[in-house]
């Protein structure tokens, strides 16, 4: 204390006097001993960790080069790379584990040194020792269950690592089986691993801590429950999306028609399957919907010979059939994409009270543009019939006409 002048009282002179009679220069200097080379030994660590360390990875991916990798047949399946990798990863766990251990144990040793932090010191340190000696005292009351789920669970992904490689080398033919078709690689995939996971899933459960309690079997029902309300429309999808794989009704880019839906196959799995319109509107099915339903491929058949599009025109008694017979075929020849090998060919369908209805029928091998094609048939049919004079008729239209006129443009076809 000081008094109202300001100078020191005698009490405080007398602290002061003790604390210079008790001081050990000898002590104070080996406390700042202590802490400069706990100081250096830090820095030391952390150079070493973030400096010295990365130089040697060079020489570990050039190490694991000449270790080479795992083939079958065209397919890599642990490549020089990944091995190198691996070996760097377990470097980096390594470097975490040793900045942990300073950051959580040195550096409290070292404020322990001191009066006015040694109570923050121990107390950091218990603090932080209480749970890890918990958690530690509880891993190994269950060790051997722990082990359990975890070689369970390293080998499990690992293996759907692996599936994922190999079936993959099949879906880009790198791996060929005879009786195994390349399309049916991504969706068996997936049921592999979906069957993989629910039996590392159901050999697991019996060994987590606390799985025979009462609170865990209520979860259990209560999820299993849900699932069971929940799944069956799932289920269904899931099962008609396989069957439809192995029976192969279409592929991702075929032109399909699903019901009323005409379109492109974009994308298919287990639950849906998603196809692109000819207006460019994605449509997505689920595969219960598709299998309930009939399914025209049309790019199944546009190969050899090819899709037949065909269209319907009606024409009146007094037109010799020949001439109509001679202008469709032209009018056919004359559109692109439909083919002049085998040739176009016309049928008289119908004969009806005012005329004769031909159906003309024409090869395509363009399913992806078969309305495009059919509207240019279109087309060339009116110019090519105007050009023969012929007039194009419908029952209906007749009935309304008085027969004085023609509808054939006085000009000719606008070409």
């Amino acid at each position: 204390m000081a008094d109202q002048t300001g100078t020191p009282s005698s009490g405080s002179l007398q602290q002061f006097a003790e604390q210079i009679k008790h001081f050990d220069l000898r002590t104070a200097l080996d406390i700042a001993g202590l802490v400069a080379s706990s100081s250096v030994v830090i820095a030391l660590s952390y150079w070493l960790l973030f400096r010295l360390l990365p130089r040697f990875f060079p020489n570990i991916r050039s190490f694991s080069k000449k270790l080479g990798g795992l083939r079958i047949q065209r397919l890599t399946l642990v490549s020089p790379k990944q091995v190198g990798m691996l070996f760097i990863s377990l470097l980096h766990v390594v470097q975490m584990l040793v900045c942990l251990v300073i950051a959580f144990i040195v550096i409290p040793l070292i404020w322990s040194v001191f009066p006015e932090t040694e109570g923050f010191a121990w107390a950091l340190l218990k603090t932080i020792a209480q749970p890890l000696a918990v958690l530690g005292s509880g891993i190994l009351e269950n060790l051997d269950n722990f082990l359990f789920i975890v070689v369970v669970a390293v080998v499990t992904r690992y293996l759907i690592v692996l599936l994922r490689k190999i079936f993959t080398a099949i879906g880009h033919e790198q791996i060929v089986f005879k009786s195994f078709d390349a399309e049916w690689a991504t969706v068996t995939y997936q049921l592999v691993r979906l069957i993989v996971v629910a039996l590392a899933v159901v050999v697991v459960i019996p060994y987590i801590p606390g799985s025979d309690s009462a609170v865990f079997r209520g979860v259990s029902l209560l999820l299993g429950v849900l699932m069971t309300l929940g799944s069956s429309s799932a289920m269904g999808n899931l099962v008609a999306g396989a069957l439809l794989v192995y029976m192969r009704p279409f592929s991702v880019g075929d032109r399909v028609k699903i019901a009323d839906t005409v379109g492109d196959v974009i994308a298919r799995d287990l639950l849906v399957t998603r196809v692109q319109t000819i207006k460019n509107i994605e449509v997505t099915i689920p595969n219960a919907t598709i299998l309930g339903h009939h399914i025209v491929n049309y790019s199944a058949s546009s190969n050899d010979p090819g899709i037949i599009l065909h269209t319907s025109v009606t024409i009146g008694y007094e037109i010799p059939w020949r001439r109509v017979h001679a202008a469709l075929v032209a009018a056919a020849a004359a559109t692109p994409d439909i083919l002049a090998d085998p040739e176009p060919f016309v049928l008289q369908t119908d004969l009806g009270d005012f005329s004769v209805r031909y159906e003309l029928n024409g090869f395509t091998q363009s399913a992806g543009i078969m309305a495009r094609t059919l509207s240019g048939l279109h087309q060339n049919i009116q110019d090519h019939l105007f050009s023969a004079g012929i007039e194009i008729l419908s029952p209906h239209y007749t009935a309304l006409r008085d027969g004085r006129g023609s509808t054939i443009p006085k000009d000719g076809p606008d070409r």
